[in-house]
């Protein structure tokens, strides 16, 4: 799935983070996984992959899946800087 929306991305358009939604979508106030997601979108704070795919893959290998995804920069992403757009995705193939 990641690899399909990487290759799907238009010019110009880059992925910053990959955070498990256990961390960005808390609902039990949790305050402290919303501020590592926080962190990491915002500040680029935090685990740290090459590209998407590889922190999806990185996260697998460690036996972390989907929605434990440790909150992660992806090289090169800087934090949210005035300008930018921000795009929320939650995939879940039980609701596809």
């Amino acid at each position: 799935f990641v690899a399909a929306l990487v290759a799907s991305l238009p010019e110009g358009a880059s992925i910053g983070t990959v955070i498990g939604r256990y961390y960005a979508m808390d609902r039990d106030n949790r305050w402290e996984r919303v501020e590592k997601a926080y962190d990491a979108m915002v500040l680029a704070k935090g685990e740290h992959a090459r590209d998407a795919v590889s922190a999806v893959a990185q996260s697998y290998a460690n036996k972390v899946t989907d929605e434990f995804i440790l909150p992660t920069v992806i090289d090169g992403y800087e934090g949210f800087k005035a300008g930018d757009g921000l795009f929320c995705l939650n995939f879940r193939a039980d609701r596809a």
